[in-house]
């Protein structure tokens, strides 16, 4: 998990949030993994918050809506409430 949350190195020192399969970030001073996908018919959300040990997985059959924004409500609910 170490190797696929860190962000690498880039030349010229260019940033990134992106680790090996996660986006790496923080929201309302959390450190948060997160990534969406989407295919024919699908648009789905995972997010970790590893210091407050909790994920949040959207998963959608449908190829419109926010699952991304969905679960940052939940997370809003569980975590900042």
């Amino acid at each position: 998990m170490a190797l696929a949350t860190t962000p690498p190195q880039l030349p010229a020192n260019a940033a990134t949030e992106y680790g090996f399969g996660w986006f790496v970030d923080t929201y309302r001073g959390e450190k948060r993994w997160r990534h969406t996908g989407e295919t024919s018919g699908f648009h789905n959300a995972i997010m970790r918050f590893p210091g407050r040990r909790l994920t949040v997985i959207v998963l959608t059959n449908r190829s419109s809506g926010e699952p991304d924004a969905i679960a940052e409500r939940i997370a809003d609910r569980l975590l900042f409430r």
